[in-house]
């Protein structure tokens, strides 16, 4: 789902969502590295990452056919990145179970403008009495480009966080409450504290996993 709202939960996770199944917050960001992301959509559930019903998420299987992209820098500061960018995933995760905004886990790996997205699309679901369920697999997160204080970050996602009512258990109807592979494209930022999460898109069925 950490897509954008830019998740059906992905929607959630980024600012934009794009691919057959468009959610988003209207975000239009252009950054040193030549990427300009787009927020567009047409539901408020629109996501950032998957969330597992452990409030854990998942890495595992490989990143499979030519989306995968280039293979990522092997150096310590591409494992670092990395690294971030899985932590900031598991923080809306973790948010998302249970609909909080608040969460300390999202200041801690995320910054604007994608926290704000993060926390209005988490904001939503509160106010709806929903909540996510389901297990993320982030695939094999890759850094496919890199300068002094930004990184991209591509990996192909199987996205098994579901939208459910708090009150009843089940799932919403429409695309928040099904699973698919999503294509996460994220911009990371070097900051004081670390790498952080600056802008995601998230592409519904634009990679596939085995």
């Amino acid at each position: 789902m950490q897509g954008q709202a830019t998740h059906r939960l992905t929607s959630r996770r980024s600012t934009t969502r794009v691919g057959p199944v468009a959610v988003a917050v209207a975000v239009a960001v252009a950054v040193a590295v030549g990427l300009f992301i787009t927020s567009c959509g047409v539901a408020p559930l629109a996501g950032h990452a998957r969330i597992s019903a452990a409030g854990t998420s998942a890495v595992a299987g490989p990143l499979a056919g030519p989306l995968a992209g280039p293979p990522g820098n092997s150096s310590s500061e591409s494992d670092q990145v990395v690294a971030a960018w899985i932590a900031a995933q598991q923080a809306f995760d973790s948010a998302a179970l249970s609909a909080d905004p608040s969460t300390p886990g999202l200041a801690a790996t995320t910054v604007p403008p994608q926290i704000d997205a993060s926390r209005s699309l988490l904001e939503q679901m509160s106010e709806a009495d929903e909540h996510a369920e389901g297990v993320v697999r982030f695939g094999t997160p890759r850094v496919v480009s890199m300068q002094a204080t930004l990184a991209e970050v591509r990996s192909c996602v199987h996205d098994g966080e579901i939208v459910v009512s708090a009150t009843s258990g089940v799932p919403v109807a429409g695309v928040l409450g099904e699973v698919d592979y999503e294509l996460f494209e994220s911009t990371m930022e070097s900051t004081p504290d670390g790498w952080k999460l600056m802008t995601q898109t998230v592409g519904a069925g634009a990679c596939t996993g085995r």
